[in-house]
Formats: structure tokens, sequence, C-alpha cells
């Protein structure tokens, strides 16, 4: 039997489902599966397939081929086996040589059918004997049992993992999942890529900025569906925080949605901007170009986001932001951001809490931006060092 020249890859994620920080994780896990390809010094030829919620979608805004992710609920298997879309993804995971899963907040209970659909893309992967490689995750919260064990199980059986957080890695270890690399989320390793582009700030351009006001200050917002029972209060109180920025500072506010399907951000922005009273508030229409958020990021006065690459991509803008927690995920990565004294966890949000930060950002604007650039450098490199552990793992497995 003739050996393969073909060295296939399969990446799952949650992809595909109009999420711009995911759109993001892969375009990174994509540029570091190359390069670390290339590294490898393979003699074969790189193939790389993505498990996508909607494969057209992913094919044309990546460049790869995709299938469906293998099917978790009853409706999506049946619709696979009538549209004979099972089939093409059993092969395509039967096929690799390396699984790849990530990155992201996969496992977590938060969700029911989270950690349900997680797993069984791995345990099909190993069904076929194929090694999984967890990349770049956050993990947890986890407060059930059913959660912990599963997850435990995943983590276990693949052949190596990386985080994006430390708290991750402590509760991995409390499962008794002891070898976990801590290094940074994916999205981080676009930076070279965005600083070419004149997206990223960079370091000199902080030392020659003047106070020379700009034409219109705006304020970017990040604001997703989540389970609170006092959601109104909190739409208020973003709302009344938006009118505040523009008598008092002449912000305008833009309301972005990062995504629009199942948890659609479209919902609670729209709730929000119709509490403005005044003329201060505006959305913006959603892009599948994540890069147009950034750029937008990058001439914003500050970024106010629930979404964690929201405030990922601001970092990457050079632009301070205030960070809203619903997850430890989001704490855990703005500290990491050096942004750890500008998040308010959800339940304690008020207008007094907004504008005291806000003030504090208009006060120490440069040390905040000069200290962010640094820290997302930091962060660049370690999001890079996956190419190191990628390329042993490919030349393993060769």
């Amino acid at each position: 039997m003739l050996k393969s020249t073909i060295y296939n890859i399969v990446i799952c994620g949650n992809y595909g489902a109009t999420n711009l920080g995911d759109e993001a994780i892969l375009d990174g896990i994509l540029s570091m599966v190359k390069e670390a390809f290339i590294n490898s010094k393979s003699k074969k030829e790189l193939n790389i397939t993505v498990l996508s919620a909607n494969p057209e979608s992913t094919e044309l805004s990546h460049g790869v081929s995709s299938e469906f992710l293998f099917p978790a609920g009853v409706r999506s298997f049946f619709r696979g086996i009538f549209k004979g879309t099972i089939g093409s993804t059993i092969d395509s995971i039967r096929g690799a040589d390396l699984f790849i899963l990530g990155g992201g907040g996969l496992f977590t209970d938060e969700k029911k059918m989270a950690i349900v659909i997680w797993s069984l893309q791995a345990k099909i992967a190993r069904l076929f004997g194929v090694p999984v490689f967890c990349m770049g995750q956050s993990v947890g919260p986890l407060k059930t049992s059913f959660g912990r064990d599963i997850t435990k199980n995943v983590y276990l059986n693949a052949r190596g993992a990386t985080v994006r957080d430390k708290k991750s890695v402590d509760l991995l270890a409390e499962l008794g999942v002891t070898k976990v690399t801590e290094l940074a989320d994916p999205v981080f390793a676009l930076g070279d890529d965005l600083s070419a582009s004149g997206d990223v700030v960079a370091v000199d351009e902080l030392e020659t900025e003047t106070s020379e006001a700009k034409p219109e200050k705006i304020a970017v917002f990040s604001i997703r569906p989540w389970k609170n029972k006092d959601a109104d209060t909190f739409y208020s109180t973003l709302a009344a925080f938006i009118e505040w920025l523009m008598r008092e500072h002449s912000v305008k506010s833009v309301l972005v949605p990062f995504q629009i399907l199942k948890d659609n951000d479209l919902e609670c922005l729209k709730i929000i901007k119709n509490k403005v009273t005044n003329e201060s508030a505006e959305i913006y229409e959603y892009s599948s170009d994540y890069n147009k958020v950034i750029e937008l990021m990058s001439r914003a006065d500050f970024v106010c986001g629930m979404r964690l690459h929201s405030l990922i991509f601001s970092a990457l803008a050079g632009c301070p932001f205030i960070g809203i927690s619903y997850s430890s995920k989001v704490r855990e990565s703005a500290k990491k951001m050096g942004m750890d004294g500008f998040v308010i966890d959800l339940k304690a949000v008020s207008l007094p809490h907004l504008t005291e930060k806000y003030e504090k950002i208009n006060k120490e604007r440069m040390e905040i931006r000069r200290k962010m650039v640094h820290q997302t450098a930091e962060l660049r490199a370690k999001a890079k060092e996956h190419v190191k552990i990628l390329s042993d793992l490919i030349a393993k497995l060769c």
C-alpha cells in the first residue's frame, strides 16, 4: 500500500455561527498551523478541513475545505442523514492525521449542550484513532459532575493541550489533568498581520500622538444576551451611560453586534438604543469581517465590551476598554491584558461605576495605552508559542 503524500488536519470549533471572535480564532489557528507545518519540515502536502456550523460560509471566509460538525442532536442527526453530510464529516475525521479542537470557551456547563457537542467531536476522532490536540481554550465554569467528568475525559485523552488563562489550568488540575500549557488566545497571533494592515497601534505611534481633537469621538459598545434577572435594569444603565457620554464628553456610541445567530446581539442592542432618549447612539450593521470592527476600534475613544473578543480586538487596536464580566474568562483575559482595574462584574454594573472607569481612562489614557501595547506584544509572543508545540507534534505524527 502506497504511503499517503497528504498530511490531513481537521480543525473543529464554534465556526460558521456568525461569532466574530470565533472567526478570528480560526484565522489565528490557521495561520499558526500553516507556519508549524512548514517548520516541521514534512515532505507531505498539507490539507486542512474545518468542521463548521456553516461549511459554505467557512469556505468563503477562510479559504479552506469545510464540512458540518458531527451532529449532537436528533434534528441535526436526521438532517445529516437525509442530506448525506454525516458521511462526509466522518470521512474527513477518519482520514485525519491530527484533530485540533479549539479555541474559545467550549467546555463550560453554562450552556447545557456545549459540553455534549464538543466532547462528541473529540470522541469521534478518538474512535478512529486520530490524535486530538485541545488548543487555546478557556475551561469552565464547570458546576456539574457531568460537565467535569466529560471535560476530564476529553483532556486526559488528548495528545496535548493549551489554555488561554491560569484559571483554566487550575480547574483542569483539580480534575487531574496536569499536562496543560498556559499560552494566549489564538487571536493574538494575528497581531503581525493586523499591524501590517495598519489596524494595530504601535508603541512609537503613541509617542507622537497629539492632543489635537478628533472630528468625532466615538465609543464602541459590544453587549451580548445573557441570563440575567435584572436585564432591563442593566440595559437602562447602559442607555444612561450612553447619554452621559454624549452630554458630558460629546462621545457618540456605536453599538456593534458580534453575533447574529442564536445568541443574537442585535436583540439587546436594539433594546438599549430604544432606551436612549437623545441621538447619541447608533447600531453598526453586522459584518462578518472582524477586521472592520478592529479598524473602527482603532478610531474609538474607548470600548465598552461584554463579548470577550471585543476586549481582545480593542487591545489589538490599542484602544482602552471597560470590560463587563459575565464569565470568569472575561476578567481573567482582561487581567492578562493589564486591564483588570477596568472590569466590572455584570451584577455590579451601575452608572457611577461606569462613569468612574471612563473618567479614569480619560485621566490616564496614554499610560493605559502604553501598558496595553506592551501586554499585547507579550500575549502575541505567547500565542505564537503554539507554532513550536504544533510543529513538534506534527513532526512526531508524520
